[in-house]
């Protein structure tokens, strides 16, 4: 038998009830879930399958999926007691989780949760960055293509005129918002 640390239990409480909170609000309250792209039961399901063992879970599409929903709660959460930016910023981690897996969603094995992990993540980068949502879509498609085309082991060359290596997901993001 295992024995924990009263403060390691009460830590992996709080988290769990965390990520609750941020579902709810998410399935509650946020833009995205109106366009019904993720079925809640299921969603639900698996989340409570996956926080009480989360070491059998190991696929990308799901690993997505519920960070672009805890992206999305954590800042309705986060927003009703500190600014805007404040949410925008715990929540942003979040995202780049989900952002991270983001080539084995479009150049993995095909399914509905990759699917669905894609379109939240698109309804999710238009409340984040508002008018510069283009700026983002617009090099996602490029890397996109790069991928396709086998340019992406290339140097590209920025509008300044230097040359520039290949970018991580993280670091895209971070540098267009």
């Amino acid at each position: 038998m295992v024995v924990y640390k009263r403060s390691i239990v009460d830590g992996l409480i709080g988290v769990c009830t965390r990520l609750t909170a941020w579902t709810l609000a998410y399935f509650d309250e946020s833009l995205e879930a109106t366009y019904y792209t993720i079925d809640r039961s299921s969603f639900e399901a698996r989340l409570e399958k996956h926080l009480n063992d989360p070491s059998h879970d190991n696929d990308p599409a799901w690993y997505a999926l519920r960070n672009v929903v805890f992206a999305s709660g954590c800042r309705i959460v986060t927003f009703k007691s500190h600014s805007w930016t404040e949410a925008q910023t715990r929540s942003r981690g979040y995202f780049e989780n989900a952002l991270a897996v983001e080539a084995d969603l479009l150049h993995g094995t095909p399914g509905v949760i990759a699917i669905q992990a894609l379109l939240a993540m698109v309804s999710l980068i238009q409340n984040f960055v508002g008018n510069r949502t283009n700026d983002i879509t617009g090099s996602l498609r490029r890397r996109c293509w790069q991928c396709k085309t086998g340019i992406h082991a290339y140097q590209l060359r920025s509008p300044a005129g230097t040359c520039t290596g290949p970018t991580s997901s993280t670091s895209l993001i971070k540098d267009i918002i």
